[in-house]
Formats: structure tokens, C-alpha cells, sequence
């Protein structure tokens, strides 16, 4: 990975972002080291604990500037459309277009941040509104491992909600004949559908357009031929 630093005539928050972008780009959240970053920002490990504290501070915050302005943009592309068909494919469009630029920051959290192989995990209770602690094997985390992945559970799950909004919509419309209570479940299926596709390479920007009309014909019309 070049060490070449970042534009020093811009704020130093915006540059150590910057550089904590290209080096968790590279390295994932685990072997990514601070001092790297501050190499690359060209400044002071005590400006980084200034703006940030701490490297996974530093990380959330740069992912959560980039999910503010993802769900914008999701909710600009769905607001534009009347159908379910126009709604999901512009919805699949807007993730996959931010995915091109920002997938493996989002591989990131999916895998190291939100990964369940310490035998424990965060589930979402309708009932209570809130994530429900699951312990399937090993010790019990503390509370401060519990409330990072609280905040990359949420910080998805913004954008699954949007997803969920649009199944909603068709339930309550009749285009959809699915139980009210699946919207959760169907919508969480098609983010990280959407997501596994594009991170395994099925999914590139020649073939998004045949592939999209082929996920919206499948769950509207199903695989049997008639």
C-alpha cells in the first residue's frame, strides 16, 4: 500500500478521514493501525485522539458520513418512482452504485464488525423495538463490545428500513400478497442478497441492469415457466 499522504491544505479532520480511508480500504478494521493512518494524514497521534479518541471512533465516524449520504440518495431514487418494480430497482440501483465506490468499507462491517464468530450476536425484537442480545456459545461480551456492534447493526439497518418501506407500501397496496408481518424478514433477505452478489463479483456495472430485472421478476412472477 503507497504511503503517499493526503492533501495537507485541507481541515485535519477531513484529512486523517481521508487517510483512515485509504488504509481501512487495504487492511479491513483489524490489521489497520493508527499509526498508518497518521503517517499518511502527515500529523500527530494526539490530533487523531482529539477529533476521534479511539481507531474504531475514527472508523465508525467515516462510515457513518458515508451512510448519511447513502440514505439520501436511496431515499431521493425511491422517492422518484409510483411502483414497486420502479422503487426496488432504483433502490438496487442508488446501493449498487455507492457499493462500486465504497464496497469494501462495507465488507468491513459485515464481516469483521458484525461477524458472529464469537458465538454471540444482536437480534431484532419487534416487540421490546430494540436489539435483543443472543449468546449461542463462549463468554458473555461486556457492554462496551455489545455497544459498538449496536451501532453498525443500526447504522445498516437505516438503509434495510428503507427496503422495508417499500415492501410495506406494496403489502398495504395488495400488489404484494405476503403477510404484513414478513416485510422485516423480506427486506433484510434482499439487502444482503444484493450485498453477497455484488461482494462475490455476480453482480458488476455491464451486468446490473440484466441482473436487477431478473431479482424483480423472480420474487414477482416466480422461477416456473408458464
Amino acid at each position: 500500500m503507497t504511503k503517499q499522504t493526503v492533501n495537507d491544505e485541507i481541515p485535519k479532520d477531513k484529512r486523517i478521514l481521508k487517510a483512515a480511508e485509504k488504509v481501512f480500504s487495504h487492511k479491513g478494521y483489524t490489521q489497520a493501525t493508527l499509526d498508518e493512518i497518521i503517517q499518511i494524514a502527515d500529523t500527530g497521534k494526539g490530533t487523531v485522539y482529539k477529533y476521534f479518541k479511539n481507531k474504531e471512533n475514527l472508523f465508525y465516524t467515516l462510515v457513518e458520513e458515508k451512510n448519511k449520504r447513502l440514505v439520501k440518495v436511496l431515499q431521493k431514487a425511491v422517492e422518484g418512482e409510483t411502483t414497486f418494480e420502479g422503487q426496488f430497482r432504483e433502490y438496487v440501483y442508488a446501493f449498487l452504485h455507492f457499493l462500486f465506490r465504497n464496497g469494501t468499507l462495507w465488507s468491513v462491517i459485515l464481516f469483521e464488525l458484525l461477524n458472529q464468530q464469537d458465538g454471540w450476536r444482536l437480534l431484532w425484537n419487534k416487540e421490546a423495538s430494540d436489539f435483543v442480545l443472543d449468546v449461542r456459545w463462549g463468554r458473555r461480551p461486556t457492554k462496551q463490545e455489545i455497544a459498538v456492534k449496536r451501532r453498525y447493526a443500526e447504522l445498516i439497518g437505516s438503509e434495510i428500513h428503507l427496503l422495508e418501506e417499500i415492501f410495506r407500501r406494496a403489502m398495504e397496496n395488495g400488489y404484494i400478497k405476503l403477510a404484513m408481518d414478513y416485510q422485516d424478514i423480506m427486506s433484510q433477505n434482499f439487502y444482503f442478497s444484493i450485498f453477497m452478489l455484488f461482494n462475490q463479483g455476480a453482480i458488476n456495472k455491464e451486468n446490473m441492469e440484466e441482473v436487477v430485472a431478473s431479482m424483480i421478476d423472480r420474487f414477482l412472477y416466480g422461477h416456473i415457466k408458464k
